[in-house]
């Protein structure tokens, strides 16, 4: 990940504008093994995207004792290692076959979030406060879990994940 940002602060009168905006640029490169014809091949994987993360604060000092604060910003939230490895992991327990398959092709979940609050302070040792935010997640980084009850439906998954012959479905009972 590269990232560079810029911040910029003004003040008009009782209210503190703060405005930034964060670049990131990140690269994915991945590797792992897959069982074909028998052998096992090595495979990589590859992606990069740009993502640009703008923010706005304000805080509004209305009194003394009074201050309102509000934010807008745009956040992102990176898949785990495991989730994009180009790799699979299968398990077994009393003929109950579990198959894990990564997914190099994933990219950061995205947010707008949305956040406000106002405070008071009636003296030097006392403080109320209450705030409220919103998030609004795009993309959302999910595990996708499917049930296979037949060796035929077993296999075609298999293969559609690279994954051909990987597991002899013989043995499964469920």
């Amino acid at each position: 990940v590269i990232a560079a940002c810029g911040m910029g602060v003004h003040t008009l009168g009782p209210v503190e504008l703060i405005a930034g905006l964060r670049m990131e640029a990140t690269d994915v490169e991945s590797s792992g093994y897959l069982l074909e014809d028998d052998q096992i091949v090595g495979v990589s994987n590859e992606g990069d995207y740009v993502s640009w993360l703008p923010s706005v604060l304000a805080n509004w000092n209305v009194t003394e004792n009074l201050i309102v604060r509000g934010s807008v910003t745009r956040a992102l939230g990176r898949p785990d290692f495991d989730d994009i490895a180009p790799r699979a992991s299968y398990s077994e327990e009393l003929g109950n076959g579990s198959l894990s398959v990564g997914n190099p092709e994933l990219e950061a979940r995205m947010s707008w979030n949305f956040d406000a609050s106002i405070e008071w302070y009636p003296n030097d040792l006392t403080l109320l406060s209450a705030a409220v935010f919103y998030k609004d997640i795009e993309d959302d980084l999910v595990g996708l879990s499917e049930r296979y009850t037949t060796a035929a439906d077993i296999e075609a998954a298999l293969a559609a994940n690279g994954l051909a012959g990987a597991v002899d479905t013989s043995i499964l009972t469920e």
